[in-house]
């Protein structure tokens, strides 16, 4: 039980007047003036410090930890880079294929054209043979 002042009061007066004022004063300065299970052990800073340790060790795990996952961030991200550039590449192929198709596509209407419109010129003159072949048979 803690003593308040007037108890701590009370019993430095009797025991000055059993001991004398300076001996009451210098045994009253030895009881604490708060409870005794308010003091602090050796166990209990033995467990403190436990404590304290086991608290830094962790915080240096897990400072550890975050280097360790920055890292492998870094290396996810130069990955993920590395993917994009190849995808640029893909898509600057894919323009010149493209690019390619349609220029084929172009000549391949004008070669067309060409050919149909000799096709209707070689019909064109057949059916006059014809037609002249006809006429002269008659």
């Amino acid at each position: 039980m803690a003593l308040d002042e007037a108890d701590r009061f009370r019993i430095t007066t009797k025991l000055a007047d059993t001991l004398g004022q300076d001996d009451a004063a210098a045994l009253m300065e030895t009881i604490p003036p708060f409870d005794w299970h308010q003091i602090v052990t050796k166990t209990d800073l033995t467990n403190a410090v436990k404590d304290l340790a086991t608290k830094s060790d962790m915080a240096l795990e897990f400072s550890t930890l975050r280097e360790e996952m920055g890292i492998k961030f870094s290396q996810v991200d130069a990955g993920f880079a590395r993917v994009d550039a190849r995808f640029e590449q893909v898509d600057g192929r894919f323009f010149q294929v493209d690019a390619k198709l349609s220029d084929l596509r172009t000549e391949l209407h004008k070669t067309l054209r060409v050919h149909f419109l000799a096709l209707i010129t070689t019909m064109v003159a057949m059916n006059t043979m014809m037609v002249s072949l006809v006429a002269l048979l008659k």
